[in-house]
């Protein structure tokens, strides 16, 4: 008899174990990730399928949402919300923080600087960029996950935009970084506003150009149904975008799920740069058959672009004492590809 209660308390506590084991490796964490994007943008797009890959991944216990736009804060509000957990992560190109410090904008676009998506990743994942960004955000307790570059941007406007000199008395609007102050070089005005009111800016005048982003992002917002000329290819901008955590919630995570958030990343840089580089050659021959029209920069005016490029990275690296040694960085990798003698 007492051998039979032994057994029946021993199967008692091992259903037990099952359960409780059971139960917490199905413990579910919960984020909202904002981007400041809206919802049918390509960018957007690609982040939703990254989170809805990484909560298949994790077998739906690390579960992603992603917010468009301004629906939970305003994007200035990003990094202080992902720090304070309001939002549990972002993902915003770095330069939208350099007013906090100016060398954000050194990991984020270097404008006139690299022509080649591949050149520009490979320097954030292998030649240093990463590990200076993650500096950067140690102050502000959040974690990058790692980013993606798209491609190279191209600017709208309401008038042929095919030179240096085109640019004087521009009224454009630039994110917050060095693409500022090199418009300002250029002679044109530079206003920064968020994605959102771009189009309404460009409709009531505002705006006369915008550097925002590619072909098919821009035709995404119908900025060439008011803006129809536009530079293709690009010749100005090549930005990263980031997607960063609340370092606390990050380290939360059993390493099993830190491992796929780190691995995902990859898998979600290449479809981004795929998928963009398919839907611009798509989204110039749509805008060009609706009206729209496309001006080419010669290669002498690409070389002038980026000996005046130049000269505004080393004006802006004197705003902080972080950003030299980055610039630095982007200098060598950029001799070693043969950018710059």
């Amino acid at each position: 008899m007492f051998r039979k209660q032994m057994l029946s308390a021993l199967v008692l506590i091992c259903c037990f174990c099952f359960l409780f084991t059971a139960s917490v490796a199905a413990k579910t964490t919960q984020w909202k990730i904002q981007a400041p994007v809206g919802a049918a943008d390509p960018l957007f797009k690609a982040l939703e399928r990254w989170a809805e890959n990484v909560n298949a991944m994790t077998d739906g216990r690390l579960q992603i949402t992603m917010y468009s736009g301004q629906s939970i804060v305003p994007v200035t509000d990003m990094l202080d919300a992902t720090s304070d957990n309001i939002i549990q992560g972002n993902f915003v190109p770095p330069q939208f923080w350099a007013g906090k410090n100016p060398a954000f904008a050194f990991c984020s676009d270097i404008n006139g600087g690299y022509p080649e998506v591949w050149q520009f990743i490979t320097w954030f994942n292998k030649k240093g960029g990463r590990e200076f960004l993650q500096k950067l955000f140690d102050p502000y307790g959040v974690y990058c996950l790692g980013g993606a570059v798209w491609g190279m941007e191209v600017i709208p406007s309401k008038r042929p935009i095919s030179k240096v000199d085109d640019f004087k008395g521009v009224k454009i609007r630039v994110a917050p970084g060095i693409v500022t102050m090199l418009m300002e070089k250029l002679g044109a005005s530079a206003v920064v506003l968020p994605p959102t009111e771009i189009y309404s800016a460009l409709d009531k005048g505002v705006l006369d150009a915008t550097d925002y982003s590619g072909p098919s992002v821009n035709m995404s917002y119908g900025f060439h149904k008011i803006a129809k000329y536009f530079n293709y290819p690009g010749i100005h901008s090549m930005p990263l975008g980031v997607i960063t955590v609340n370092k606390k919630e990050y380290e939360k995570l059993p390493d099993d799920i830190k491992g796929i958030l780190e691995s995902s990343i990859h898998s979600w840089h290449s479809d981004v740069h795929q998928t963009m580089a398919v839907d611009d050659i798509n989204a110039v021959k749509k805008m060009t058959a609706e009206g729209a029209v496309v001006t080419v920069w010669t290669e002498a005016e690409r070389k002038k672009l980026r000996e005046i490029a130049v000269q505004v990275w080393t004006e802006f690296a004197k705003k902080g004492p972080d950003c030299e040694p980055i610039l630095q960085s982007h200098l060598k990798w950029m001799k070693e590809l043969g950018l710059l003698d």
